[in-house]
């Protein structure tokens, strides 16, 4: 394994050192000062690309190609730079499916709403999602190819249940919780969800379809009984489509072309199809032009902290590539207190996303931020998902905003471990126990369920827990101990029930919680403000120092952790209280949040 890990660093070493010479050796310096926009130009937007909240590696050389990726907020700055922006004469849309998460979307359709009032908007995609329609519904032209498809079907939620399994294999579940609606640990324990927690579902279901019900009636102008027929019937073409309203036209990707030329034409200019191909300015590389142009335009300084992935303990170990899968609690705490620190630092936002985990980091970060908001204005902006530990570090703060769809509140403690006597049992394994100390095996055995002692010990655990949770959220959300505990109980909210039951302060987007922050550190609120992204971006130098630590990202580095680790099993902390949201919502990719 550390052979094969040796190797891939010495290939990664190499291909990285030669796009530095390649860089070098260019003609002129890469600069974002050399970026030249067509007098009339067609803003390009591709839905299906991801628009993260932070760009992990900064290789500020690609910026002249337009090879740099776009952080969300600079992509939701940049559509509304654009719509006041003379070269720019219109936005088209493209993409099959959307990449963005809930939040993400409903604050870029809003912006494509603004550049609507002003501008056209053309769409083109030969596959119409459920995620995607919120986005090509505010499109003034929208088109999709005569054998394009719509799959509008509805969103959903099908997890698995293990109970069965397990009791075939003679596998058992120690579980304890607080919370009636906290179902976090119910996939291992049952066959099916509780009562009270699939009432939570069910509701959280009917809101995200009321969600995108209600942006796409209202930008497309069909009646709520269009689109219920639409999801009844799953699947429709494109002729349909049309007789719908959905779309405005069925044409091919070079029709689709030649009315964006003759938009071009419009403006005077008689171009062909060389011409028109230059005039496709794409997102990315306008962003970095918008960068360059409104460098010194900006007024104050606000911190924007990323705290995405689940909550972990620790410091993380940090990965060259940028990020480290998740939230370690020790790491984005340092993060707080040296922002925080940073006299040149106005006010910070922490843009929140994710479905929580671990108790105790959830509070060493709760911590920082309470430390924080006593020296500048501390906001949150809750993404996709800011549920469970994702709510513990947002409640604290001066002010939190969700979006409509966000998935937020789950407020509840659990804890558990699997045990294999029956499985030991079946296949004559046996054991010989030395211990000293009632409790010494609590969290490390699977050999056996809990004794009661045992059990009623990390009772007491959770109850704890909770009392905090529920606690510090009553002091953070200025209400009391009993109006907090009454939305808790691990019951999961969208953010506008979450507005409505106190939990959250106002929906808005990410750009609406930092004008906030502008605002309460004294800055003009019509200002824009210089935007420092926290952790800040890797750059290749980076990746240089820190190759000896060397981790493969997503699926594969976990993977290749996991098998490098000889003490994998032994690392895994059962029965510690845990912070989680349990599950995904589908619409139109694996993780809809």
């Amino acid at each position: 394994m550390k052979k094969a890990i040796i190797v891939i660093i010495a290939f990664l070493f190499i291909f990285f050192l030669g796009i530095l010479l390649l860089y070098h050796n260019l003609p002129t310096a890469a600069g974002i000062e050399d970026i030249d926009i067509d007098e009339s130009s067609i803003l390009t937007l591709d839905i299906s690309k991801t628009y993260p909240e932070k760009v992990d590696m900064d290789f500020s050389f690609f910026q002249q190609m337009g090879k740099r990726g776009v952080a969300f907020h600079r992509l939701i700055k940049t559509i509304e730079y654009a719509k006041d922006d003379e070269n720019i004469k219109a936005l088209y849309l493209t993409g099959t499916g959307n990449a963005l998460n809930r939040a993400q979307s409903e604050e870029l359709a809003i912006a494509l709403k603004e550049f609507r009032d002003k501008k056209p908007i053309y769409g083109y995609t030969e596959i119409l999602t459920m995620g995607s329609s919120v986005l090509f519904a505010q499109a003034d032209h929208f088109y999709v190819p005569p054998p394009g498809m719509l799959l509008i079907n509805g969103v959903s939620i099908e997890p698995l249940f293990y109970k069965g399994l397990f009791d075939k294999l003679g596998v058992g579940m120690d579980v304890v919780m607080r919370g009636d609606f906290k179902g976090g640990m119910e996939n291992f324990t049952r066959k099916s969800f509780s009562e009270p927690f699939a009432e939570t579902i069910d509701m959280l279901l009917d809101d995200i379809m009321l969600f995108y019900k209600n942006r796409v009636t209202d930008a497309r102008g069909i009646t709520d009984e269009d689109f219920d027929k639409l999801i009844e019937k799953g699947l429709i073409w494109g002729d349909e489509m049309y007789e719908t309203g959905l779309v405005d036209g069925l044409l091919y990707p070079n029709q689709v072309d030649s009315v964006l030329m003759a938009k071009l034409s419009e403006e005077g200019d008689d171009i062909d199809i060389e011409d028109f191909e230059d005039r496709l300015l794409s997102i990315n590389k306008y962003a970095n032009f918008v960068e360059a142009e409104t460098e010194l335009l900006k007024d104050g300084k606000i911190a924007l902290v990323i705290a995405e992935g689940s909550i972990r303990s620790g410091k993380g170990n940090p990965s060259p590539f940028g990020g480290d899968d998740g939230i370690y609690g020790d790491k984005l705490s340092a993060t707080i207190d040296e922002v925080a620190r940073d006299d040149e630092i106005d006010a910070i936002v922490l843009r929140v996303n994710s479905p929580g985990g671990s108790a105790l980091a959830s509070d060493i970060i709760w911590n920082s931020i309470v430390r924080a908001k006593a020296k500048k204005p501390f906001i949150v902006s809750q993404a996709g998902v800011a549920a469970s530990g994702g709510y513990y570090i947002s409640m604290p703060a001066d002010t939190i905003f969700a979006g409509e769809g966000t998935v937020t509140g789950s407020i509840g403690v659990y804890g558990g471990k699997p045990y294999v006597e029956g499985l030991m049992d079946e296949w004559g394994v046996t054991k010989d126990t030395f211990k000293r100390g009632e409790y010494s095996q609590i969290y490390s055995t699977i050999t056996r369920p809990w004794t009661d002692a045992e059990k009623a010990l990390l009772l007491r655990s959770i109850d704890h827990t909770y009392e905090t949770f529920v606690g510090k959220a009553a002091e953070g959300r200025n209400r009391s101990f009993a109006q907090i505990d009454s939305v808790a109980q691990g019951h999961i909210w969208t953010g506008t029930r979450a507005v409505e039951n106190g939990l959250v302060d106002r929906i808005g987007g990410l750009w609406d919680a930092i004008a906030c922050a502008q605002r309460m550190a004294g800055n003009p609120a019509n200002e824009q403000p210089e935007i420092v992204t926290y952790p800040k971006p890797k750059t290749f130098m980076d990746l240089i120092e820190t190759l000896e630590n060397v981790q493969l990202p997503g699926p594969l580095g976990r993977a290749v952790r996991m098998l490098s680790d000889e003490n994998t099993a032994a690392s895994i902390d059962f029965g510690q209280p845990m912070l989680y949201c349990p599950f995904d919502v589908k619409t139109d990719k694996p993780t809809g949040y």
